[in-house]
């Protein structure tokens, strides 16, 4: 199977333990993503070594959990060799919950789609009706919103926030 490696994939959990006899295995999902579709994996301890497997099935099994076929695993043996792999899929798989944002993220740098880097997290609110991001711009504190809208994409690895800055925010502060 050929998998590009230099795309970017995203860390999204863990394999638990074997399920049943067939050779599946619970992968243990990151609480802050949803997963829209998860065709190929790598999996392994490091991304770089990590080994690809399709994926020919999946069953949601619990809030966090599911339950994956990989092709090639057909025992429980082999997939509990699995267990305890950290699995990456592509980042275009992946989406971000409501509750996409934590304290871990303040200091990542905030890159808008349109204009480029505009500044670096300070702080992050959590509110009752939304989440937002706060940074310095000009010397002015600018909130953005944290949701679907305007965060394209999470890049844990550069530590990046990549945006689409709602249209007159910025504006607003300064």
């Amino acid at each position: 199977m050929a998998i590009n490696k230099k795309q970017d994939w995203v860390n999204v959990g863990r394999l638990g333990s074997a399920h049943k006899l067939q050779g599946a295995i619970k992968l243990h999902v990151n609480e802050s993503l949803i997963i829209k579709k998860m065709k190929s994996i790598l999996c392994g301890k490091q991304q770089n070594t990590a080994l690809p497997f399709l994926v020919t099935a999946i069953k949601p099994f619990s809030t966090n959990d599911l339950i994956l076929v990989l092709d090639g695993i057909n025992t429980r043996e082999e997939a509990q060799q699995l267990s305890g792999s950290t699995i990456w899929i592509e980042s275009k798989n992946v989406e971000l919950s409501e509750q996409i944002v934590s304290e871990k993220m303040v200091s990542y740098e905030i890159v808008d789609v349109k204009t480029g880097k505009i500044g670096i997290i300070s702080d992050i609110y959590f509110l009752p009706s939304q989440t937002l991001a706060v940074f310095l711009y000009n010397e002015k504190e600018i909130l953005i919103p944290c949701n679907q809208e305007t965060i394209v994409k999470i890049n844990h690895t550069k530590k990046q926030f990549l945006v689409n800055m709602p249209e007159g925010l910025m504006e607003v502060y300064l």
